[in-house]
Formats: C-alpha cells, structure tokens, sequence
C-alpha cells in the first residue's frame, strides 16, 4: 500500500488531480484496501478512479460494482466488455456513481500515460500539469512534434 500511496503523492506533486488506479489483480476486499489508501492520500472520492480493463465477468463485475457503491468514487471504468450493455445496466443498477467505458462508439480521445510506454506514453516535452490540466499547443502538427524521443522512433521509421 505505501508503494501506491508513494506513486499517487508523486503524481499530485506533479500537478495531476484526480488518480485512476487499476483493480482486478487481486481479490475483491485486497483492491478495496487500495482503494481506501489511494483514498488517504487524494482526500476525496472525486479525485479517484479505478479502472477494470474490462477484465470482468458478470459475478466479479457485480461483486465490484457492490464493493466499490460506497466509495462513491470519480468513476468505475470499464468493469467488462464494453459492448456487454446488459451487463454494464447491471453494473449501473449496482453502482450509482459515475461508470465509463470506451470500445465500439467510434469516439476519439486520448489517454495519455507519461512515464509508463517510453516515448509512446507522455506529453510534449514542455507540457506542465497544473491543477489537473495541460493546455493544448498553438504549435502545428499532429501531436508528436514536440515530444522528441517519439518523434525521434517515428524519423527513424520513415527514414
């Protein structure tokens, strides 16, 4: 626990907000654990996520989705296959607080993990994180530009 409550205190000293951590690696009352000592150092459940993978089948979706109802956190990502819309209603019948899924709406979005991919995972280079928020670059391009390490693998292929 104090390895997670150490990367989350890392990460809000970075200027981040809101945490997302992952659960399902473990067993259900272990993962609530981690929740409450993510929850010890962010403060608030709004400033915490989980995220399932959609790793879930029906019983540990629903097993999730009843542990995690009284946390109340930021939201529950992703408990199954996000195209599992009776499971997911199930999930939303036992989980009240914000749920999120991603996967067959043909939506755009980026999820950005600095630190974690290498050069596939981060922002520009001069990117701050202030308050939970980085402004979008006036600079032309399509995004990778101005992250030299990226830019450097995708010369490399086209050269």
């Amino acid at each position: 626990m104090r390895e997670l409550q150490d990367e989350i205190r890392a990460k809000l000293d970075q200027g981040y907000a809101t945490m997302k951590i992952k659960v399902g690696g473990a067993p259900v009352p272990q993962d609530v654990k981690r929740i409450e000592a993510a929850l010890q150092v962010v403060k608030s459940a709004d400033h915490l996520a989980v995220d399932a993978n959609a790793a879930f089948d029906r019983a540990r979706a629903l097993a999730y989705a009843k542990a995690l109802a009284p946390y109340a956190l930021r939201w529950f990502e992703e408990p199954c296959d996000p195209l599992d819309y009776a499971l997911l209603a199930d999930v939303a019948r036992d989980y009240a607080a914000p749920r999120a899924t991603v996967g067959g709406f043909g939506l755009g979005g980026c999820e950005a993990y600095p630190g974690v991919f290498g050069p596939f995972a981060g922002f520009a280079d001069d990117a701050k994180v202030e308050n939970g928020t980085i402004r979008l670059p006036d600079r032309p391009g399509i995004g990778f530009e101005a992250q030299n390490a990226l830019y450097a693998v995708m010369r490399e292929l086209v050269d």
